[in-house]
């Protein structure tokens, strides 16, 4: 079940409440939406339908099918179901009317917070039509498709503005800016409307200026009715039986957070690694603990991408608990040292405890585990792309959504593109002895390296928290303010609580932490 915050309800729920009333919005502005809303024949101040559903595919430049489903709209609430035609797994995305949310292959439930969520809901505002009421602003027009088109900027409280380009000659959307001029800007390209009811469009078809994919939608079911758990997430498929609530030893080297399993019966030995989406196995255990392939998929993280087998996994034991009926994958992974690597799974559905100083884990039902009065920092996670980020700051100046990786050794990896954006400058050993220090190979998925040219930052601060002259890469795996701290930043800490049912974590600091 989505275990919801009400701080993030309530500052979710007045960012969408049409009914307020809006400021005085200019002439212009007014008169292009008017156009508009006559073009589609409603607005989200009259909603030509209570609840809407329709099939949606999604297909590569090539038109090549690459997943489908369906889409529930029960007013600003939705919940969008895709199966992937590669792999045959579904998850869910949606938005409760005051929540984001997503859900995964194993139907782990998390809410999307920070700029994710923000994202979202502006689309979802978007689609819906539901921004008659918000203020608004006429901006420069743009030149799209060969022609100038009118240009309105609408600001919702507590979001980010999105600027909608209309054509002249008919006022359809053509093109819709979300977050203009930040360094999370998502530009939306309309390519079709749809009559559902008569006189009555919605966006049929549409792409994302960064992305390959292209969105269909038909198929569509106006009116239709539909209870309210039609747009809630749906059901967890994996399940936790908690037996153990106490610590119990892991090993915790180095460069590496080590803890014994049994897979379906079988013992291994496997890497606890929070900077993974989900649990992989090498192809070798994979093949002692008769793990059948169901299918592939393409894994794609640091270093590149990499193949993978899709399993199905009946039970993993833990410290005397239990997960059951889990999705998975196996890969030839080299040079990984252990059996394979637990990544979200491990901390989807259960509160679990990394404590450095004694070197034990701990996994807890939440039912019965609140550590929300636990000492500590406490950090808000954003689990959008199922590894936590947190907000840090690179040399006291520079704000990052960081990655948070027990998975990797020790580096701290920022994008090459902000060195050159913020004229970082890292300490590098220019010796000839150096010269290996300072071109480290950053280890990737699928065993793959990509040599990275490293140096040291002045310091990387997480709340009170400051790392002093981290060992730190360049890599072109992401871009943006982001960064990413490995193992040996976060083993500062006595301990670290992963509550990830309520999307947050608790930092105990050792005494003499730094």
């Amino acid at each position: 079940m989505l275990k919801l915050r009400l701080f993030f309800s309530l500052l979710l729920a007045s960012a969408i409440m049409l009914a307020t009333a809006a400021p005085g919005r200019a002439d212009d502005a007014a008169t292009i939406l008017a156009k508009h809303f006559a073009f589609v024949g409603w607005s989200g101040a009259a909603p030509a339908f209570h609840s809407l559903v329709t099939e949606i595919k999604v297909s590569d430049k090539s038109g090549k099918l690459q997943a489908a489903g369906q889409i529930r709209h029960l007013g600003l609430a939705y919940r969008e179901d895709t199966r992937s035609v590669r792999t045959g797994r579904e998850s869910s995305t949606g938005f409760t009317g005051n929540v984001a949310w997503q859900s995964d292959s194993n139907g782990f439930t998390t809410p999307i917070l920070g700029d994710a969520a923000r994202l979202a809901i502006d689309r979802d505002i978007i689609f819906s039509e539901a921004y008659s009421s918000l203020p608004a602003a006429v901006r420069p027009s743009l030149r799209i498709a060969g022609e100038r088109d009118p240009v309105v900027r609408v600001t919702p409280q507590h979001l980010p503005p999105f600027d909608l380009a209309f054509d002249p000659s008919n006022g359809a959307l053509v093109q819709a800016t979300i977050a203009p001029d930040t360094n999370i800007t998502e530009v939306l390209r309309v390519d079709a409307y749809s009559e559902v009811l008569p006189g009555k469009r919605v966006i049929s078809a549409f792409h994302f200026q960064s992305s390959d994919y292209r969105y269909a939608l038909s198929e569509f079911q106006p009116n239709v009715a539909l209870p309210v758990d039609e747009v809630e997430p749906p059901s967890q498929t994996a399940t936790w039986t908690y037996g153990n609530p106490k610590p119990f030893p892991i090993k915790i080297t180095q460069y590496r957070v080590l803890v014994k399993a049994s897979v379906n019966g079988v013992p291994g030995t496997f890497i606890i690694d929070s900077g993974a989406d989900g649990i992989v196995f090498s192809r070798n255990f994979a093949k002692k603990a008769d793990l059948k392939s169901v299918g592939h998929a393409k894994a794609t993280g640091v270093a590149g991408s990499s193949q993978e087998n899709l399993v199905r996994v009946r039970s993993i034991e833990i410290g005397g608990n239990t997960l059951s009926n889990i999705n998975a994958s196996s890969t030839e992974e080299s040079g990984l040292g252990a059996d394979g690597l637990i990544g979200f799974p491990l901390f989807a559905d259960a509160i679990t405890t990394i404590d450095f100083s004694n070197g034990t884990l701990q996994i807890q039902d939440p039912a019965t585990m609140h550590p929300s009065k636990a000492a500590g920092i406490h950090a808000i996670l954003d689990l959008y792309s199922e590894i936590p980020q947190v907000p840090m700051k690179i040399d006291g100046r520079i704000p990052v959504d960081t990655f948070l990786d027990t998975g990797d050794p020790y580096l701290v990896l920022i994008p090459k593109s902000l060195v050159f954006q913020q004229h970082l400058t890292m300490l590098v050993d220019n010796t000839l002895s150096g010269y290996f220090s300072a071109h480290v190979p950053v280890g990737g998925v699928g065993g793959r390296y990509q040599i990275g040219d490293c140096g040291r930052v002045d310091s990387i601060a997480f709340g009170p928290i400051v790392y002093q002259n981290p060992k730190t890469c360049e890599t072109t795996s992401f871009i943006g303010y982001r960064a990413l701290v490995g193992l040996d930043f976060l083993r500062q800490f006595k301990r670290i609580i992963f509550d990830y049912p309520q999307s947050r974590m608790i930092f105990v600091p050792k005494l003499a932490a730094h």
